[in-house]
């Protein structure tokens, strides 16, 4: 029969905490962080509008609460690979918090 250890628990352990604002602190009525472009005739004519596909029941009736933020108010944290590439080697290691 095995025995148990005894659980140890970290006398200094503190959550990490960072000074920077959630996205929904940064909100802003009417910013925008792209402008995306309309779409061109010949795709709206092929595809339609997108939305009539759609059943009744899946098509939201108000849209939903996201913060409105432009682009170069949001934070971007830069991070290693783990190929061990720095930021300047590739500009897929970062994320945007």
């Amino acid at each position: 029969m095995a025995t148990k250890r005894p659980v140890k628990v970290r006398e200094n352990f503190h959550q990490a905490k960072w000074d920077e604002e959630l996205i929904f602190e940064l909100h802003k009525p009417g910013e925008r962080g792209i402008v995306v472009a309309p779409v061109e005739k010949g795709i709206a004519a092929e595809v339609g509008d997108g939305l009539s596909a759609l059943p009744a029941h899946m098509v939201r009736r108000t849209p939903p609460a996201l913060p409105e933020v432009e682009e170069k108010a949001i934070p971007v944290r830069w991070e290693e690979t783990v190929s061990g590439e720095s930021p300047a080697d590739s500009m897929a290691s970062f994320t945007a918090t």
